[in-house]
């Protein structure tokens, strides 16, 4: 009799737990159809041993018979994004450095004009300071069929490559470029971030004549990579792009718009030219920090309309501690590397780079100027 009974109670809790897992199931599917990002997963480089701060690409080709007269391009990443479609950009965001812990915002885009017949190349370039992160899109027409969505079939690249981005370099073949499928985290809900942030609709980067900086960003106070500062001669509201020497290994950078802002982590894909802002910012004269050959720097208007996406520097965030006093910032993985960087160079004495930092952050940009200006032993 007690053999039958707990035969019975085995068969009951099994019966049980296949009937809550069909119904999550269900649940999750009900879900995943609501969503704007439908069968769309987040997706990422598959990651080593070590985590670090990491840039690549990740891209998938789109064929269309004929392009749809509305076409409608979702995404969202943790840390940062910047989209091309067939060659031109798109738009750019993300959660910015402040990405872990952080719900990424779905930022859309009508990209109907962007398409054309036969083969269309959809690139984003990643960025994360810490390594880890996710990237979520899809692109969809106007009756809402899917034409392409993040899962397995995307392609990894982890060094720029110009017909990567324009298309003409095919992703798989002989002469495709060294790469790997990406890897599948989870369909949304599911995974740490949850359900997207609300949806935001986004107007498509114009371009445009960009302002340049006043004279080339020229290296001040460290002999090799180390300290630049860049004026660009008034206030402009836009998008920075920083022109790099391509090195077949990442760089590594900070970009210091005032001392009361946190540092903005700069990463660079190995052999890219550029490194881009995912922002708008209001800019005059910055410093730019670390193993970066920085060549120049322009700034691209942004529209009226990008006044939400508006940022200055991140005010700088402290823990608050007894008696509510606040603890210093923790550094971040970027700013770690770039001061191990900063001690490596010829000619720094130990901690000597962490003083000149340190003495940056206390002035201002204008009293920093003439600090940058003096030579290295009159600090």
């Amino acid at each position: 009799m007690r053999a039958s009974r707990r035969a019975l109670a085995v068969v009951l809790v099994f019966v049980a737990c296949l009937g809550l897992a069909l119904g999550v199931r269900a649940l999750r599917s009900r879900g995943v159809a609501r969503l704007p990002t439908g069968e769309a997963a987040w997706i990422w480089a598959p990651l080593g041993r070590t985590v670090e701060p990491l840039a690549f690409y990740a891209a998938r080709d789109v064929d269309l018979a004929a392009p749809p007269a509305r076409a409608r391009l979702l995404a969202a990443a943790d840390e940062e994004y910047v989209l091309y479609l067939n060659g031109r950009r798109v738009g750019s965001g993300g959660t910015g450095s402040a990405g872990a812990g952080r719900r990424p915002g779905l930022d859309a885009y009508e990209v109907a004009p962007l398409l054309v017949p036969g083969a269309n190349r959809l690139v984003a370039e990643l960025r994360s300071g810490r390594g880890a992160g996710g990237f979520l899109a899809r692109l969809s027409d106007g009756s809402g069929r899917t034409l392409a969505a993040t899962d397995g079939a995307w392609r990894i690249v982890r060094r720029y490559r110009p017909g990567l981005v324009r298309g003409w370099l095919p992703l798989a073949g002989p002469s495709a470029p060294e790469g790997e499928a990406a890897a599948v985290w989870s369909r949304p809900p599911a995974g740490r971030w949850g359900v997207p942030g609300p949806l935001a609709e986004q107007p498509l980067f114009a371009g445009g004549e960009p302002v340049r900086a006043l004279r080339p960003a020229v290296q001040v106070a460290l002999r090799g990579p180390g300290l630049r500062h860049v004026d660009l001669g008034r206030e402009v509201l836009g998008y920075l792009v920083l022109e790099v020497a391509p090195r077949p290994r990442r760089q590594l950078a900070l970009l210091r718009l005032d001392p009361e802002s946190s540092p903005i982590p700069c990463v660079v894909a190995p052999g890219a030219p550029l490194w881009t802002d995912v922002r708008p910012r209001r800019l005059r004269a910055f410093a730019v920090e670390g193993d970066l050959d920085l060549l120049g720097a322009r700034v691209y208007p942004a529209p009226a309309s990008a006044g939400p996406l508006l940022l200055a520097g991140a005010p700088r965030q402290g823990l608050r501690g007894l008696l509510g006093l606040a603890a210093p910032s923790l550094a971040t993985p970027v700013e770690d590397e770039v001061r191990r960087e900063l001690q490596r160079l010829a000619g720094v004495a130990p901690g000597e780079g962490d003083q000149l930092l340190l003495r940056l952050d206390r002035v201002g940009l204008g009293e920093g100027r003439d600090l940058l200006d003096r030579p290295l032993g009159a600090h």
